[in-house]
This record gives C-alpha cells, sequence and structure tokens, in this order.
C-alpha cells in the first residue's frame, strides 16, 4: 500500500471512530426519510445547481469544469439551460455539446478527446472535495482499473432515508435482518445504514474475506469499531457454495415469523436450491438484492422456494440510485430516487434492439461518493416514466430503469472481473503457456435454467492437448496477478466451479466476429 494511502487511511478511521457513537445516538424515523426525499424531489435543480457550484465551478481541474468550459459553458449560462429545459433536458443537451464523461475516461483509461481538445483525467480527479475522508473502498475495477472512492458518517447518513423507504415499501421495516454478503470494506456502510433505522442485522454471513492482506486489515478494523458500537453479533463464515450453512438459521428466523436478506441474486438462487432440494419453504422470506443483476430466471429459480426477490441499483460510484417496489412491471425495474440522481441515455451510445442503451448519471446530492456530471458508470437499461400506487410514486420517484446490465464487466457473487483483463488473459498468457494465438482461446458465459452462471473456455483444436484442470489453473492464476483484488475474485470462481474447457473454435458473433469474451 501506498505509504501516503495508508496514513489516510488510518486517519480516517480514527475520524470513524470518534463520531460513530454520535451517528448512532441520532435514529432516522420513517417520517423524517419520507420528508427527507420530498424536499429533495421538490429541490432537485437547485441541488444541481449548488452542486455545480460547490464542486465543480471554481475548480479549474475539475474534469467537468474543463469539458464546460471547452463547451462554453458558464455558470449563468446553466443555470438559464435548466430554467428553459428543465434538469435532463439541460444534461441532454450539455452532452450533446461534449459535457459528459465515458466510462473509460472516467477510469482514467483513455484520455477524454473533445473536438480538437485532448483531457487527460484520473480517477482521483473526480472526487468530491466536500468528503471528509472517513472511510475508503474500491470499485470492481471494471475496464481496467479501479476507481477508489472516499466517503463518510455524514454520507451514510444522507443515504439513510433510501434504505428506509427501501425497507418499507418492501414491509421490511419489521422483519429481522440478514445480511449474506463479502466481507469488503463498504459492508460496515450497509450495517451502518440499517442501525441508523433501528434495523441491526440478527446474522452476517460472511461469503468471503478479501484476499489481499491490506484490504482484509482494513475492513476488520472498521468492522470492529462499527461492532464495539454498535453492539453488532460477529460474522459467521459461509461461503456460496455452502448455503447449508445460512439455510437452517434462516429457517429457525422463519419458523418465528418473516425475514430479510440482503444478498446477491446468484447467492439467493443458492440458497432457494437448496431448501427446495430437502422440500423446504422460504415462505416469509424477503430477499433485498443488489451488486448483480436480477435476471428474469433468477427471479422465477428464488420465487419458486416461496421468497420474495426484490432488487436496489446502485454502484461504488453511484450508491443508491434507485429501488423495486412492490408492484414492478420488469423482474428488475426499479424506481430512480430523484432526489438524488438524473438520469439520461447516452447519445453517443449504440442503442439495444429491446430500446435500452448507456446511461449517463448526475449526482445531485451535497456529498457523493464521485462527483457525476453526465458519468457513464458501466451499465445499460432501458429508461422509461410510469405511475404506480407506491411509496416512491407518492414521493414523485417516477422514472424507472430496468434490464440493467453491465456493458464491460463479469458480474458474480457480487464481485466484478473486467471484460478487458480477460481479453488480456486470453489473448497473450495463455496463448504463451500453452501455445496458440490470439483469436483461439475464447470465454463464452451462458445461465443454466436457474440463472447461475456457467463459464466455458473454448480452445481451438489447433492448441496443442493440455489437462483441462491446469489450463482453468493457469487463467485463474494469470488472471488474479492482474489486479492486486482478483484473487479475492477468482477464488469464487474456483469454489463454485464456474469455469470448463471444451475443444472447440470460438463461437462467432452474430455479424461474425471472433471475440474473446462473448455472451450467450
Amino acid at each position: 500500500m501506498n505509504p501516503l494511502t495508508a496514513v489516510r487511511k488510518a486517519v480516517g478511521l480514527a475520524r470513524f471512530a470518534r463520531n460513530l457513537r454520535g451517528f448512532l445516538d441520532e435514529p432516522l424515523t420513517l417520517d423524517e426519510a419520507v420528508e427527507n426525499i420530498e424536499n429533495g424531489v421538490r429541490r432537485r435543480e437547485q441541488r444541481f445547481l449548488e452542486k455545480l457550484q460547490s464542486a465543480i465551478y471554481g475548480r479549474p481541474k475539475s474534469p467537468y469544469y474543463q469539458l464546460l468550459h471547452a463547451a462554453g459553458c458558464e455558470f449563468g449560462d446553466v443555470r438559464e439551460l435548466v430554467t428553459a429545459e428543465g434538469l435532463e433536458g439541460a444534461l441532454e443537451q450539455l452532452a450533446a455539446s461534449g459535457v459528459f464523461v465515458s466510462y473509460e475516461e472516467f477510469k482514467g483509461v483513455i484520455p477524454a478527446v473533445r473536438g480538437s481538445r485532448t483531457f487527460h483525467f484520473q480517477s482521483a480527479d473526480f472526487d468530491d472535495p466536500n468528503q471528509k475522508g472517513e472511510l475508503f473502498s474500491t470499485s470492481g475495477g471494471s475496464r481496467g482499473r479501479p476507481v477508489a472512492t472516499v466517503g463518510s458518517l455524514a454520507f451514510i447518513a444522507q443515504m439513510t432515508p433510501h434504505w428506509a423507504v427501501f425497507f418499507a415499501e418492501n414491509d421490511c421495516l419489521d422483519k429481522p435482518l440478514t445480511f449474506w454478503t463479502p466481507g469488503h470494506a463498504g459492508a460496515t456502510g450497509r450495517h451502518l445504514w440499517c442501525a441508523k433505522i433501528g434495523r441491526k442485522y440478527v446474522h452476517w454471513f460472511l461469503s468471503e474475506e478479501m484476499s489481499a492482506s491490506k484490504d482484509r486489515i482494513y475492513s476488520a478494523c472498521k468492522r470492529w469499531l462499527a461492532t464495539r458500537e454498535g453492539g453488532f453479533v460477529p460474522p459467521i463464515a459461509a461461503s456460496c457454495d455452502r448455503p447449508e450453512v445460512v439455510l437452517h438459521p434462516m429457517l429457525a428466523l422463519l419458523a418465528r415469523g418473516a425475514a430479510s436478506m440482503n444478498t446477491t441474486p446468484s447467492a439467493a438462487v443458492k440458497l432457494s436450491l437448496a431448501a427446495q432440494s430437502q422440500g423446504l419453504s422460504l415462505s416469509g422470506l424477503t430477499f433485498l438484492l443488489g451488486a448483480e443483476p436480477l435476471t428474469p430466471d433468477r427471479r422465477t429459480a428464488i420465487e419458486a422456494s416461496g421468497a420474495r426477490a426484490t432488487p436496489l441499483y446502485g454502484s461504488t460510484e453511484a450508491a443508491w440510485v434507485g429501488g423495486q417496489c412492490r408492484q414492478p412491471q420488469h423482474p428488475d425495474e426499479v424506481h430512480v430516487l430523484l432526489d438524488s440522481y438524473a438520469v439520461i441515455l447516452d447519445p453517443h451510445s449504440e442503442p439495444d434492439p429491446d430500446g435500452g442503451g448507456g446511461l449517463l448519471m448526475t449526482a445531485l446530492q451535497p456529498l457523493t461518493n464521485k462527483v457525476l456530471l453526465n458519468t457513464d458508470i458501466g451499465d445499460r437499461g432501458i429508461l422509461g416514466q410510469r405511475r404506480c400506487d407506491c411509496l416512491y410514486d407518492r414521493l414523485g420517484c417516477t422514472t424507472t430503469i430496468h434490464t440493467i446490465r453491465s456493458s464491460d464487466k463479469i458480474t458474480e457473487y457480487g464481485v466484478n472481473i473486467a471484460v478487458s483483463d480477460v481479453f488480456q488473459v486470453l489473448e497473450n498468457d495463455l496463448p504463451r503457456r500453452f501455445g496458440g494465438t490470439a483469436g483461439d482461446y475464447q470465454l463464452v458465459e451462458s445461465r443454466n435454467a436457474n440463472g447461475l452462471p456457467r463459464y466455458t473456455l473454448r480452445i481451438d483444436p489447433v492448441v496443442p492437448p493440455q489437462e483441462n484442470s491446469a489450463i482453468i489453473s493457469a487463467f485463474l492464476t494469470d488472471l488474479s496477478r492482474r489486479k492486486s483484488y482478483y484473487g479475492y475474485m477468482t477464488a469464487i470462481f474456483q469454489k463454485e466451479n464456474l469455469l470448463r474447457v471444451v475443444r472447440a473454435a470460438p463461437v462467432p458473433t452474430p455479424r461474425g466476429k471472433i471475440l474473446p469474451f462473448y455472451r450467450q
């Protein structure tokens, strides 16, 4: 770890420890949460302009300031545009004028080229200058470099109303809460969100620890401080390949009434299938799902056990974009939290056949993980408007997103692997180890009938034969060396036996292209 980063994290933990008791001593009621969001929706245009002033204008090094300046947009121009066109209309015009950031630009992987101007941005350039820097976390590193984010207890408090409304809409405010999640640093934030609305968890099943020692130590320190002040129970080790460890405590909870669990769709499927295999029901359990897509097959497999499945949507860079109500029209449909975000379709991305496309996010809250202004966070989806009789609708959150998919990352069991890194292993590392050339190796993603992942490493028969186990081991080992935290991710692949080898020519795309990674 960089010595400066280590010092910043140590200082942040000291602030976290000093302020944590005061944070927990000021609980948030549902009425307060509702009032907070309603006020934010009413003031969203003003919030946007205030964010521009506090985090962009007056900061010449801000990437967005540079793009706005290049487009000839002073603050007064943007204010007039918002007045004339509304927030989303103004953002669409700004995007058309070059004021947007692609995901590769956001991560500092490629320069931003606008006309004759070229800008070179780094991930840290997008940090919110208003954050105190108590808490640190890192995104999954899709498309190359991970995105480090800075947070604070004030930011957690700011986001807590959304957790309260999500629980209330899905009738979970009075149900015992369980987590089945990895042990990364961000897990503590979820626990504190819930504690602040009076919902301390009764079980935390730890699906996976961080692989890098520096990450484990930092996460353990945050966990210990939160446990000491919040009175949380210690976690129970329960990897996703051992759903029986989770099943029996959950059945004991359900025997006393309804319960809720925050986990990933893949883990929820595993638990549901384990129950069904024993002829048991999970009726009364509500899964609060995040970190990966809730596909139709996954939802069907979960609900076959008697449980309910309801997703939330967000990312490390854009926490709590939206949550699902009890009347969804699509398996993964969420209401966008309009007090916190404005979302438009990226006019520079190719549209999907079903009407979806790249999403550009703009964050409106006073404190944000990253400053976002027409920023691509790596996801695609179908954006719409609809009314329904739910709490989100009554709060004014009528914008929806569904069929949400990551565009350039592999996401399983709550962890991400960059497709660009997979390309490097398939086109460089494996040919060097086992022979053949780029184009002879291809990773194919598919799903079984329950929506669980399956990956096939197709190897052209022209490559000299090798033991399949040696090839799988080499693929995962070489991938884990691409990023320090990939060991945590590849361990999931090994435990879940997600990868198999087939001797066959790579699958071409509908247009006849041979790509290193292919989704069926």
